[in-house]
């Protein structure tokens, strides 16, 4: 007698960053294949694309996304990250694979002045530290792109900001410099 089970596929866990592609598409009008989406969810996303700070941290899809990240353990700092997360991935309406968010935003070459992100923009954004900052800078790259953005890669630079390891990749990603990106900055997969 022979064995027919087969040895169950090992698969591994989700990255945080397509946990939280997973979230926002769940509130999308349809579904990757093209298919009306049966949970959309419009109304949480206008409530997200009209908060601001700490009352979004109440919000029952913010407390859906922090609990699928983080568990039921409360940290407030992690929660602050989730509350930037959400706030702005309210505002992407389409995903766009394939480049990574940075570079969607920047110039054709080093020099040029061309990117969508001007670059005094671009500083300032590496320069935001505050929450509200960094939101607001976020939502305007964010609308500056059409709203269409790699929402796998938005959600890890997004999960990762506080890390200068993470802006320092933003950064050479922009302007297209990946292969000059120095090794302490070369993982940011969140």
């Amino acid at each position: 007698m022979t064995d027919t089970k087969r040895p169950e596929e090992t698969r591994a866990p989700p990255s945080r960053s397509e946990i939280v592609a997973r979230w926002w598409r769940e509130m999308q009008d349809t579904n990757p294949n093209g298919t009306p989406n049966p949970r959309v969810d419009r109304a949480a996303r206008a409530r997200l694309r009209r908060l601001e700070g700490p009352l979004a941290a109440a919000d029952p899809r913010v407390v859906d996304l922090y609990r699928r990240l983080e568990g039921d353990r409360f940290d407030a700092g992690k929660l602050r990250v989730v509350v930037r997360v959400a706030l702005v991935l309210a505002h992407v309406r389409e995903e766009a694979r394939g480049e990574p968010f940075p570079r969607s935003l920047g110039p054709s070459t080093i020099d040029a002045d061309d990117g969508v992100l001007k670059a005094l923009r671009f500083r300032s954004l590496l320069a935001a530290r505050d929450e509200g900052d960094v939101v607001r800078r976020f939502r305007r790259a964010v609308a500056l792109l059409g709203g269409r953005v790699n929402v796998h890669d938005l959600a890890a630079v997004l999960l990762g900001w506080d890390s200068d390891r993470v802006r320092t990749r933003f950064a050479f990603d922009y302007f297209a410099a990946s292969a000059a990106v120095p090794p302490e900055a070369t993982s940011v997969v969140a």
